[in-house]
């Protein structure tokens, strides 16, 4: 019995160190990126129904929606911008943007896109 109470606290105990680290991660994620200079999502504009713009020519698709969800819910500033994907390669690439939201294909994916998949991935820039 005096193991598992042992147990059960170390593991609490790490719980409220991945905790605070990921409070402490996600102030500097706050701090970072600002009004004048959000952390920049770029999308492929043609990847319904992932990543796409809309008939009204807004930002589109099920990955548009769940990091926009997730930068609001966390308050961090964001900015998404839907470029061709030729565009969104050269970009990502380039450090131009902090997260790319799509890889098309396999046969179009680049090295920072991992795992390649014909779906969607969300990769951060280094």
């Amino acid at each position: 019995m005096k193991k598992a109470i042992i147990t059960f606290l170390a593991i609490i105990a790490a719980l409220n160190i991945c905790a605070a680290d990921f409070d402490s991660a996600l102030q500097r994620a706050r701090a970072k990126y600002t009004k004048e200079k959000p952390l920049v999502v770029i999308c492929d504009w043609e990847f319904a129904p992932f990543t796409y713009l809309n008939d009204e020519g807004k930002n589109s698709g099920a990955a548009v929606e769940m990091i926009t969800e997730i930068l609001e819910k966390a308050e961090i500033n964001y900015e998404v911008k839907m470029r061709s994907w030729t565009e969104v390669v050269d970009i990502f690439t380039n450090k131009k943007a902090d997260i790319s939201s799509t890889c098309r294909e396999a046969s179009q994916t680049w090295k920072d896109c991992s795992p390649p998949t014909p779906l969607f991935v969300h990769t951060i820039s280094p």
